[in-house]
């Protein structure tokens, strides 16, 4: 494992922070993150990567929900705190809409759940590299939501609210007096107009424009 000075010395460079408890868990993903290229930092608790924190870190955390002491949602509540944007990747064993919904809101990228395969954790560390180094090169990466909102009708606008809100397609059918197909062809005409691949994706898009 690095120690605090490895990592102060090399968090300017674009980084993957592996947080989790589990060992070989960890151990893992790092071998196989490092495998294709990219640096990697491992912590074995939140209060661990907190402590080695900095603003001038580049690159995205893969973070564990469920941790002794401090878990995931708390630790990335205080790196929000500190203005940290890293993108994060949440993973856990134990995977709900609800917990999803809020590890995003709380500045998450995306949501696997364990056992994950290691080509999607892989692709979606790739995202969020990419969307790190988009963050900082592009001003205009907020208009270009609200143009793709813009899109939208009434109902689009109001049904996106409630996917958001972790509402299945059936509990937001029942709200609306309107059909499951109805509500799955809404659902569909969101996800397009927003050029959103993933429920992930569509939430962190309005919470970064202070829309969720």
């Amino acid at each position: 494992m690095s120690t605090t000075s490895d990592v102060h010395q090399q968090a300017i460079k674009p980084t993957v922070f592996v947080v989790d408890d589990d060992a070989a868990v960890r151990e893992s993903m790092a071998w196989w993150i490092e495998s294709h290229g990219y640096d990697v930092k491992i912590f074995e608790s939140a209060q661990m990567f907190l402590d080695v924190y900095q603003p001038h870190m580049s690159g995205c955390i893969v973070l564990d929900v469920r941790m002794p002491g401090m878990d995931g949602l708390q630790l990335q509540n205080l790196l929000h705190e500190r203005g940290c944007t890293l993108p994060t990747i949440f993973v856990t064993g134990h995977a709900e809409v609800p917990i999803a919904i809020a590890a995003i809101r709380s500045g998450g990228f995306d949501f696997l759940e364990k056992p994950f395969d290691d080509d999607v954790l892989l692709e979606r560390i790739e995202q969020a590299l990419a969307l790190e180094a988009q963050s900082r090169d592009d001003p205009n990466r907020h208009q270009d939501v609200f143009n793709r909102i813009a899109r939208l009708t009434p109902q689009e606008k109001r049904i996106m609210q409630m996917i958001c809100q972790g509402m299945t397609n059936r509990q937001i059918a029942h709200e609306l007096e309107l059909s499951h197909k109805t509500i799955e062809v809404y659902r569909t005409r969101v996800m397009q107009k927003m050029e959103a691949s993933s429920l992930p994706t569509l939430v962190r898009m309005l919470v970064e424009n202070g829309l969720g």
